[in-house]
This record gives C-alpha cells, structure tokens and sequence, in this order.
C-alpha cells in the first residue's frame, strides 16, 4: 500500500483541517509516493526511535511532535541532524499529526480521560466546527499505583 494511501485512510479520521493554527502537521520528511510495508507510531523522532525503525524496516512513522521544529541551516552529521540524514538515507517517511490527534472525537484528549476515569467531560477551549482542545471533567481521587500498573 502506498504511504499517501495510509495518510488518507489517517485523515479520514483525524483530518489535518482540525490543527490549530499554526500547527506543524503532514509529512515533514521523505515521500508519501512510496509503497509501505512497515508503519510505526510515536510520540517523538528521536535518535532511539530512528534506530529502532532501521532494525525493524519501518517505511513510515507518525508522529505527534514534529521532529522539525525550527528551520534548519545546515544538515551537516552533528548530533540532531543525524536523525534527518539517517530517515533520509534509509528512505522512511515522517508524518506528523500534533493537535488534530488531540482534537478530533476519541483522539489523544478524550483517551487520557478515559485512562484517568474523567467523566462530565467538556472542551476547555473552543476552535473550530464543535470540536476543541483540552478536555475539562469530573475526576474521583487517583493513585499512581493504579494508572501506572
């Protein structure tokens, strides 16, 4: 299947439009004109998550932080930048969904109230069409124990 295949089928879903503005989201790095055998999901690109996607030939990763925050102004091998040359090398494909995971109806917002047994939810703050950012509830007592178990 095509990488721009699976990104479709993840938009349908959590379309790009619920980003907030100025939001990073869509592909950052490599091509989604590519067949995709392998995909993985992560929070962040970092130097353990590229090495683990080399071992295990993953063509594609989502993200929810993009790995390019700031502009670049080189890529010579230096520490950060070997994460981009590596992804590059190795032909894998960065895709980036911040706030429209967080935002879209049973996306990451809704998912940690449930983990946590928040209910009497409401969207703290408002963006676009009924949909919003930040979940506000009722919450009985917690204990790490339990959540972290």
């Amino acid at each position: 299947m095509k990488a721009s295949e699976i990104i479709e089928r993840y938009e349908a879903y959590c379309p790009r439009e619920l980003s907030m503005e100025g939001d990073i989201s869509g592909l950052q790095i490599g091509t989604l004109d590519k067949e995709v055998s392998r995909v993985m999901i992560a929070l962040d690109v970092r130097e353990t998550t590229v090495a683990e996607a080399i071992e295990k030939n993953v063509d594609l990763i989502i993200v929810k932080h993009a790995p390019i925050f700031r502009p670049l102004k080189d890529l010579a091998a230096i520490p950060q930048n070997q994460i981009y040359l590596d992804l590059v090398k190795h032909d894998i494909a960065v895709y980036v969904s911040h706030t429209n995971i967080d935002i879209v109806p049973d996306g990451l917002n809704d998912w940690f109230c449930e983990l946590l047994d928040i209910t009497d939810t409401e969207i703290l703050s408002p963006t676009a069409d009924g949909y919003g950012i930040g979940r506000v509830g009722t919450i009985e007592e917690q204990f790490f124990s339990r959540i972290c178990s």
